[in-house]
């Protein structure tokens, strides 16, 4: 599809692998005091009622993010670390949200959305509700909420999920390491990045992003920013505006990236982020003028950086 290359030419083969023996240890799955373990990932409970947005902060603190669901068994067992941790199956922030774009929803540490446990008639959008919470009602499912602290979520806690910690074990086996990004993406600091010349809304350029198993970037450093920026002029020849993966749109003022990673490093233009209207809920590079960060309205289109691990 057109989408998923902004290159006129195909590639005409793979990029060779350079690859090299190295002798590496097997890894023993373990998870911090207090956690519970599954599939390589480690779950916590925390009591304490948040908005949506302070939740995620507080599980980034933790090294971790919202939980999100890839399985019904997954889903099941994350029902048994709520009444483990609270001896009931009360409403729980879980790591879902449509805030930037209705009906479009993530998971806010970047893996695909796939797996849903709807409540009958969910979700409804009912007075603007764009996060997710599971164990709604009798029927313990899943539906979305209104992202402020009142009386409907004072039973409400969150659920922070993040890979297990490793404990190595003793026989030694011989790993094969590639050394490249996928034709057409540039390498930098052990990622790969993608110039998606196509203007699409904030949403839709995420979930093309995710179609190559990328997200929309973030940005740690002005090193990786003015890299960006390279990418998007080298594949658009021009410093044009560009979507990237930062966003409010679950609660105002508390900027997270799509892809998980803590939101520490930023550009914003001066007087930015302003929220003109109250409707600009995503990050766009390349403002013109300095070329800095901008919140605008998701439902804008323009074009997009991916960004995936190598």
């Amino acid at each position: 599809m057109k989408l998923l290359t902004a290159s006129a030419l195909l590639c005409a083969m793979m990029a060779l692998i350079a690859a090299q023996d190295e002798c590496y240890v097997p890894k023993k799955p373990s998870c911090p005091a207090g956690w519970t373990e599954y599939n390589n990932k480690c779950y916590f409970y925390v009591s304490t009622p948040l908005p949506w947005g302070d939740a995620q902060r507080n599980c980034q603190s933790m090294s971790a993010n919202l939980a999100s669901v890839q399985s019904l068994g997954e889903y099941q067992l994350i029902q048994r670390v709520i009444s483990d941790g609270s001896r009931a199956n009360g409403r729980t922030w879980i790591g879902g949200s449509d805030g930037q774009q209705e009906g479009y929803w993530f998971w806010i540490d970047g893996t695909r959305f796939q797996y849903t446990n709807w409540c009958r008639g969910e979700p409804n959008n009912l007075g603007s509700e764009q996060c997710m919470e599971m164990n709604f009602s009798e029927d313990i499912l899943q539906t979305e909420t209104l992202n402020i602290i009142m009386k409907l979520l004072t039973a409400s806690a969150l659920l922070c999920a993040m890979m297990a910690l490793i404990a190595a074990q003793d026989e030694c086996y011989v790993l094969k390491k590639s050394s490249s990004c996928p034709c057409d993406w540039t390498e930098y600091n052990k990622k790969c990045y993608f110039y998606v010349s196509t203007p699409l809304p904030w949403g839709d350029a995420q979930r093309n992003c995710q179609t190559m198993s990328a997200n929309l970037a973030s940005v740690q450093s002005l090193g990786e920013y003015q890299l960006i920026q390279r990418v998007i002029s080298d594949g658009s020849r021009a410093n044009g505006r560009t979507w990237i993966g930062g966003s409010d749109g679950q609660q105002e003022g508390y900027w997270f990236w799509i892809d998980g990673t803590r939101f520490q490093y930023t550009n914003w233009c001066r007087g930015e982020p302003n929220n003109m209207g109250g409707n600009e809920q995503c990050m766009e590079m390349n403002f013109p003028g300095d070329l800095c960060m901008n919140d605008q309205s998701c439902q804008d289109r323009f074009p997009s950086v991916c960004i995936k691990s190598k």
